[in-house]
């Protein structure tokens, strides 16, 4: 089996290619006369820094994790947990000229965020990361970081996705 799953995996995704492998599988489908609607991989397409990119795009996540809001809360409670900390070890990388470091809190926040469907998030870090690839200390990367600094509150501050973090059906 050779095939490739961006991340963030999509559940549709993973059952298309399990279908083109695994004989058998396609009849055992509900109704196959009926494709899956499939989310777009990313919340939204604009090329990186695109200042047009979504905050969080509440229809592309709800997708991704099967419409669960179990699953949204624990996901967007986890993120709020978590990325504050990866955000000042960031800058704390930043400040330090720890190149190597940045980048890769900068490519997991990149990650996280295109878990969680913010676009400005995944454009901001990805712009910061791609900023740090070739030099050990890039002039900017302070800039950059207050760039995804309020991408960061943008995305926790969105209407849908405080309400979405906080709900427990």
């Amino acid at each position: 089996m050779n095939d490739h799953l961006p991340k963030p995996v999509n559940p549709e995704q993973i059952h298309k290619a399990l279908l083109r492998w695994l004989p058998g599988m396609a009849e055992e489908r509900s109704d196959p006369a009926q494709p899956a609607q499939e989310p777009p991989l990313h919340p939204d397409t604009e090329s990186p820094g695109d200042a047009t990119a979504s905050v969080f795009s509440e229809k592309t996540f709800m997708a991704r994790i099967g419409e669960d809001r179990a699953a949204a809360a624990a996901i967007l409670s986890a993120f709020c947990m978590d990325i504050p900390g990866k955000e000042k070890a960031l800058g704390d990388a930043i400040r330090q000229n720890d190149a190597p470091e940045a980048r890769r809190l900068a490519h997991t926040i990149k990650g996280a965020g295109a878990a969680v469907s913010a676009a400005r998030v995944v454009s901001a870090s990805g712009e910061l990361e791609k900023s740090l690839q070739n030099t050990s200390d890039s002039p900017q990367a302070p800039i950059l970081l207050s760039h995804l600094r309020s991408a960061l509150r943008e995305l926790m501050n969105h209407p849908d996705f405080i309400r979405l973090s906080q709900s427990k059906q």
